[in-house]
């Protein structure tokens, strides 16, 4: 869902997560008791981070697998971002739909004369 989000943000101007007030949130809390980070916090903190800047719309060319309800699809989702604001940076947040090899990733590019 967040790459959809990301990949479509010439058309989507707010996206909400409802999780934020629902038992799996990703960040919970007890009282008088520590922050704890649920899994499902990385990928939105990855977004976050990596996510910004112009969303560029690439090919992606991975296996398919066969699902019941939605027939034929990729096994892999991905979209690329470049940040303007940091020189040569490109962002690549992927994530393996496949259950099988189910994975995030983020990889943040720069050049070594921005660092």
């Amino acid at each position: 869902m967040l790459i959809s989000l990301i990949r479509n943000a010439d058309r989507v101007k707010v996206g909400c997560m409802a999780q934020l007030v629902n038992v799996i949130a990703p960040i919970m809390t007890e009282p008088g008791g520590a922050a704890i980070r649920q899994t499902i916090f990385w990928p939105y903190l990855h977004c976050l981070k990596y996510g910004r800047g112009m969303v560029l719309r690439g090919l992606l060319d991975s296996p398919k697998y066969e699902t019941k309800k939605f027939g034929e699809t990729t096994t892999i989702d991905a979209v690329a971002v470049h940040d303007a604001r940091i020189s040569c940076s490109l962002s690549l947040l992927s994530i393996a739909t496949c259950r099988k090899i189910a994975r995030w990733n983020s990889m943040p590019w720069t050049s070594a004369s921005s660092q």
